[in-house]
């Protein structure tokens, strides 16, 4: 799958990510608060000496132009083929609140130490060339309410700290280089979380029980997990989502990605290491407000789960290529809304 095309994909299904950003940025700080000071209008400036800009985005930012709140893309960028790094003066900036670079091709590595950005409210640079590690700096931004950075090269594991997110919103981690498993204190004080994506990475172990304290979850995207899904997810009455293996080719361009970075690793994100045991739990299926629910080869097994008869809102069910036995359950009659049963 090409790079654009995976995009266009990924637009399609991401579309309340859109929304909450727009939203963000038309209700953020009043204006004599976004307007910032000098050293942001030069930080934008640099920015502009830094990266390649074909399409001419980025004309209106000069000098000339005193008010750096009317430059086009001051808040939003995606989807322009900008080239080259963020230069240290961004994460400098005293009043930027939504950083949206997706889509792009920006390099380098996000920095061990910054001292701004301290009301930054949307991180989104996904679908970039970011390699490297998530730094301890990321908390200088303790108001982050969307941390994007899907589709990029990020290794190591998720830090601890993501936890210490209190507003966080949205974390979006798909399609990287992250493994280990996945802390389960963590989650512990992410209360306001609704999406969750981790799904295209190297990550072990089981999901994590603690997840089922994300109460306002509504979409979870996994693959590559193993061991029991845990009925705790039942708490997570407004999940509308549940992906447990890979929606499509993750790899958007393997070409793309470093030398240093082996073939073999790059396929293995594209195949599933699914170790899944058992079924899924009847307090997960029997969630009334779940749209959609993706598991195929998964190597769950058992009997096919009979409790849908509160799915009235189910438009999409894969369970293919599973080890299940049984009949198929008559409370799948009343998901009327259904469009994809496979």
């Amino acid at each position: 799958m090409g790079r654009l095309s995976f995009l266009i994909k990924w637009h399609q299904l991401h579309k309340p990510l859109k929304f909450l950003i727009l939203l963000l940025v038309l209700f953020s700080s009043e204006r004599d608060v976004v307007l910032g000071s000098g050293s942001d209008r030069s930080a934008l400036l640099e920015l502009k000496d830094s990266i390649s800009d074909p399409y001419g985005v980025l004309t209106s930012w000069n000098l000339n132009n005193r008010d750096h709140c009317l430059w086009a893309g001051v808040l939003s960028m995606p989807f322009n083929e900008l080239s080259g790094y963020i230069p240290v003066e961004i994460w400098g900036m005293e009043k930027l609140e939504v950083l949206d670079l997706e889509g792009n091709l920006i390099s380098g590595s996000l920095p061990s130490q910054f001292k701004g950005l301290k009301i930054l409210k949307v991180l989104n640079l996904g679908f970039n060339e970011i390699f490297g590690g998530m730094p301890s700096s990321l908390l200088n931004c303790m108001g982050l309410q969307i941390l994007n950075l899907a589709g990029n090269q990020v290794n190591g594991s998720i830090p601890r700290f993501i936890g210490e997110f209190r507003n966080l919103r949205g974390l979006y981690l798909s399609f990287n280089l992250l493994g280990g498993s996945i802390p389960g204190d963590v989650w512990d004080n992410c209360g306001k979380l609704e999406h969750l994506e981790l799904a295209g990475n190297f990550f072990t172990g089981s999901i994590p029980k603690s997840l089922g304290k994300c109460r306002g979850l509504k979409t979870l995207l996994l693959n590559n997990f193993g061991g029991a899904i845990p009925s705790d997810l039942g708490n997570c009455t407004m999940l509308s989502v549940l992906v447990l293996s890979n929606l499509w080719d993750p790899l958007p361009n393997i070409s793309s990605f470093r030398s240093d970075i082996s073939t073999e690793k790059l396929a293995l994100i594209a195949d599933e290491y699914n170790l899944y045991e058992g079924t899924i739990p009847a307090e997960i299926t029997s969630l009334s407000s779940l749209r959609m629910v993706w598991a195929p080869r998964a190597t769950l097994d058992g009997k096919l789960p009979d409790s849908w008869g509160f799915c009235a809102n189910l438009e999409m069910l894969n369970l293919a290529q599973n080890y299940y036995s049984g009949k198929v359950s008559e409370g799948l009659a009343t998901a009327r809304n259904c469009i994809f049963l496979t």
